[in-house]
């Protein structure tokens, strides 16, 4: 009967000193997972995109804006110009904005202005007008 209570003793201190150290290997096991984005957020991540003018002279600047909305963003986003050429910019609270200049040469008409952010594309358009052929110097 002694080596049964001392038995018991023993296997009870080993399972009061080891229940402490069993929930921290535990917790240190456990996956950690981010928090996933809501269907309303994934969605106002569409970026959007705006140009300042509606309408610029061959050799004029316009300035592209990429927004994405309801998220609070930081990232790339890639804009294409006019003449096909991409620009990598960063997002700050999900907004960037990058000055371009219409190609000289350009045919005069309609252009789209492209942005993808996380793979999400946008577009805006942009009239092309004819440049002035003298520049005020004489």
């Amino acid at each position: 009967m002694r080596f049964a209570k001392t038995l018991i003793t023993g296997v009870l201190s080993a399972s009061l000193i080891a229940v402490p150290f069993a929930g921290a290997s535990l917790a240190d096991t456990a996956t950690y997972r981010p928090p996933v984005a809501s269907a309303v957020q994934q969605k106002d991540r569409q970026p959007q995109v705006s140009v300042s003018d509606d309408q610029v002279a061959s050799g004029g600047s316009y300035t592209v804006t990429v927004e994405t909305k309801g998220v609070r963003y930081v990232g790339i986003a890639t804009i294409t110009g006019l003449n096909g050429r991409t620009y990598t910019v960063r997002l700050r609270d999900g907004r960037a904005t990058k000055t371009l200049t219409v190609p000289e040469g350009i045919r005069p008409g309609t252009y789209q202005i492209h942005a993808t952010v996380d793979g999400r594309s946008a577009s805006a358009s942009i009239n092309v007008t004819r440049g002035s052929r003298h520049d005020g110097r004489h």
